[in-house]
């Protein structure tokens, strides 16, 4: 697998690509590469035995059409634009593989899974949170127009309800532990937001 010539196809289709309009250009490319890096990660705490660099391939492309059909539409349609422009670079076999996990790479819960698909599905969802989501919501702040407080307030909010729910999607143990390590720094920045957005002090005693 001609991994090098297969990173400069990603950058040429996803790194210059608009994205969803409330979001930076490039964003698809650089969310794969973060997959693509998450895949690794959990790859070698789970002891994963296959090959590790064709689902980080699967990784960099999974979201190929994501922001430019409908959403349900971009799990098949990414799995083909992915084949199509990895021939050549790919055996016949790795170009199946990739296809079968971006296939079903938001089919969390889906009964009959590889090891392989649920990993990717784990890196993706938890590349949500974090940092991404804190980076996610300022940009959301920016175009309604909220004040620091207001934003604060959502994310704490959010923190309460919605986020706890999207992990029950998670496969491993190791990806919920990563994924409350997340939602707690996201609780934890929002709150201090608020105080701040107030012109408060933390309390550090």
């Amino acid at each position: 697998m001609k991994t090098d010539e297969i990173l400069k196809i990603a950058e040429e289709r996803l790194k210059n690509r608009p994205s969803q309009m409330f979001r930076e250009r490039g964003n698809k490319f650089y969310h794969g590469q973060r997959v693509g890096n998450l895949v690794r990660y959990l790859c070698e705490k789970l002891k994963y035995d296959g090959d590790v660099d064709v689902l980080v391939v699967a990784a960099w492309f999974h979201d190929i059409s994501n922001g430019m059909i409908e959403y349900e539409k971009h799990e098949k349609l990414g799995a083909e634009k992915t084949r199509e422009a990895l021939q050549g670079l790919c055996s016949d076999c790795e170009l199946d593989f990739i296809y079968n996990v971006i296939l079903v790479h938001d089919h969390r819960g889906m009964e009959g899974l590889d090891m392989a698909s649920m990993i990717l599905q784990d890196a993706d969802l938890l590349d949500h949170f974090g940092t991404f989501r804190v980076w996610q919501d300022f940009q959301e702040a920016l175009r309604n127009d909220r004040s620091m407080t207001e934003q604060a307030e959502i994310m704490i909010k959010e923190c309460n309800c919605d986020y706890y729910s999207a992990g029950e999607g998670l496969n491993f143990d190791i990806s919920r532990k990563i994924y409350n390590e997340k939602v707690a720094f996201i609780r934890s920045f929002a709150e201090r937001l608020a105080i701040e957005g107030d012109g408060g002090v933390v309390n550090f005693d």
